[in-house]
């Protein structure tokens, strides 16, 4: 799988992501400051409760950007590590233990093949990309934490749940 494409498709689910944010952060701001829901009374909060709503869509519009300006990096990365490695005639290859940018192929005991790519931002967003769903997580999420550091044909044994290490990209 290349790990570049996969970053690709994972920004652009990041910007599909953002302009919903952006449209939802208007729609509240919207309703937060038009005539008609000027409280009346105390008890009259709907503008007050969209204008949270509005606040909240923009810190989840600006964390988005840092997501994808943090995959724009780790893409940028991978691209001079390629280029560097090719410039010097090195032999290109993934590293050897799960750290953040791997892509991991786990198989659990009934043999069902996952894959998985640790990125610092955006746990628990799924895509696919190259004919394969993966999912991604962080180094603060569990499976994250526990996939840190391993090798291929390591076990993973998380909730007694055991899979094993295929690849490591």
């Amino acid at each position: 799988m290349d790990k570049s494409l996969l970053i690709e498709d994972i920004i652009k689910r990041l910007q599909q992501q953002r302009q919903s944010a952006i449209a939802a952060a208007d729609v509240a701001k919207e309703t937060a400051t038009h005539t008609e829901n000027i409280a009346e009374n105390r008890y009259d909060t709907l503008g007050l409760e969209a204008s949270y709503l509005a606040h909240g869509q923009s810190l989840r519009t600006q964390a988005i950007e840092t997501s994808i300006e943090s995959f724009k990096t780790l893409g940028k990365s991978l691209s001079n590590d390629l280029l560097n490695s090719l410039s010097s005639n090195l032999d290109i290859r993934p590293s050897s233990v799960a750290q953040v940018g791997s892509l991991i192929e786990l198989e659990d005991p009934a043999e069902q093949c996952r894959w998985y790519f640790l990125a610092m931002t955006s746990g628990g967003l799924t895509i696919h990309s190259q004919g394969k769903d993966i999912f991604v997580l962080t180094p603060q999420a569990p499976m994250g934490a526990a996939l840190m550091g391993k090798e291929v044909g390591d076990d993973i044994n998380l909730n007694g749940n055991v899979s094993e290490v295929l690849n490591l990209l």
